[in-house]
């Protein structure tokens, strides 16, 4: 499996995530990443990892899924927290994704 940094992910849309876990589908072997939300209720999520790592077109920018922002504070959960997309833009509104074509 790839190793990937645990922490806080922004997804292309906006909202923040933590990465915990790499795992593996019980059946087909497929690498999975296993992530809680960082606002709302913190609910669980699994996503394939190929799904995770890949680019997405959004707008005419070409841009990262989940783009790694910063490591988790020791105590750090998530929970309580509110944040909407537009308080902290889309990863495809940076600068520093500004390519034209995935």
């Amino acid at each position: 499996m790839q190793e990937r940094k645990k922490g806080r992910y922004r997804h292309f849309k906006g909202m923040e995530y933590q990465l915990l876990y790499t795992a593996r589908h019980s059946e087909t072997q497929e690498e999975m990443i296993v992530y809680r939300a960082l606002y709302g209720d913190g609910g669980i999520w699994v996503r394939p990892a190929s799904m995770w790592d890949e680019m997405v077109e959004r707008g005419g920018m070409c841009c990262p899924r989940f783009q790694w922002i910063a490591e988790m504070e020791p105590g750090e959960d998530g929970s309580g927290q509110k944040q909407t997309m537009a308080e902290e833009g889309s990863v495809c509104n940076t600068k520093s994704f500004g390519q034209r074509s995935c």
